[in-house]
């Protein structure tokens, strides 16, 4: 799309409220029916039990010795812990806060933790970063941080201290959106994989929650739907690409989820979901689903699936058993 295009739609954009994210745009029913329905309970047990846990550590650090760990051993882990770790905490953190508004403690937590995130040297892994230009970087987490940063900031709103909602919105601005306009190009702009929906869709859905100039905002959007429109030339048209099931719902998570904001905010203008590629990518997950039920793993380190598997949850009268079912796939020779 020309850019004159955009902007126009742009500029008719509705403001972002919070029917992005909640039916009738009333978040605090939406969160009453969550403590009341039976269909929850297990998700809010586990919360809890979560939010207690963290109740009672301290927030780990960042070291330096964590931070150049990798340099020295190759090994990962020992800062990767501890960075997911800190997600967790602040992820568990703010679904409390919204799930139980009058605890004042998940709030004091939240604020904690945020001021705590944004003082990370950087929000990229040391794994993705060379020894210099670190600042310009922009990774995997670092677009997911900016973008769970961003909504959370917007869905807590004046609960947050000015000071507080003032820091997030200048932090994401300088390592990320700002970043994305001046720097690059990245790797991940022209691959049709490996993260590439990841980050732009991440810098796509923080522009759209952050940005209030509309010429800024078009020359986001124009990159970040650039990228987009590579990322699905993977996909063959019946949905199926050569990466793994984890990978490839990972990627397209986040497609998602900027696309659904997009949609939202541009009054059904701008809407990937109409490409009949989408639908069989959709769809495919059902027909790679392995039957019966898995133990919880992870659930909150990563803020974006974490809320959507409870604010887009389906009642259960609603749902349906999928059949079983065979399939081959000849453009990525694979059989279901």
């Amino acid at each position: 799309m020309h850019k004159s295009e955009l902007l126009k739609i742009i500029a008719s954009m509705k403001k972002a409220d919070e029917r992005l994210y909640y039916p009738d745009g009333d978040q605090a029913a939406f969160w009453r029916k969550v403590r009341e329905s039976p269909m929850y309970r297990d998700e809010i047990a586990e919360l809890r039990a979560a939010g207690q846990a963290h109740r009672n550590t301290p927030i780990p650090e960042l070291t330096y010795s964590l931070f150049t760990s990798f340099a020295k051993t190759g090994s990962r882990q020992d800062y990767e812990r501890v960075y997911f770790q800190r997600r967790q905490i602040l992820n568990t953190a703010v679904l409390l806060s919204l799930l139980e508004p009058e605890q004042e403690e998940h709030l004091k937590l939240v604020c904690e933790i945020l001021w705590s995130v944004c003082g990370e040297y950087t929000w990229c892994l040391p794994a993705h970063l060379s020894e210099t230009g670190v600042m310009e970087t922009i990774d995997l987490f670092c677009a997911e941080t900016g973008f769970a940063l961003s909504e959370i900031r917007f869905l807590l709103g004046d609960r947050l201290p000015a000071l507080l909602q003032a820091r997030v919105k200048d932090e994401v601005y300088m390592r990320l959106i700002a970043l994305y306009l001046t720097s690059g190009p990245y790797q991940w702009e022209t691959v049709s994989q490996h993260g590439s929906a990841v980050c732009a869709g991440s810098i796509g859905a923080a522009a759209l929650l952050l940005v209030k100039d509309k010429e800024t905002l078009t020359d986001i959007l124009i990159k970040v739907e650039s990228v987009l429109e590579c990322y699905l030339q993977g996909f063959s048209d019946d949905g199926a690409c050569l990466e793994g099931p984890g990978s490839r719902n990972y990627d397209f998570g986040y497609f998602v989820y900027y696309a659904d904001l997009l949609r939202r905010r541009s009054r059904g203008m701008l809407d990937w979901f109409q490409l009949n590629k989408l639908s069989s990518m959709a769809k495919l997950q059902q027909e790679w689903i392995l039957g019966g039920r898995s133990a919880p793993h992870d659930h909150y380190s990563c803020w974006a699936p974490a809320l959507r598997n409870l604010i887009w949850r389906r009642e259960e009268e609603e749902m349906q058993v999928w059949a079983t079912l065979s399939q081959y796939l000849p453009d990525v020779h694979h059989l279901l």
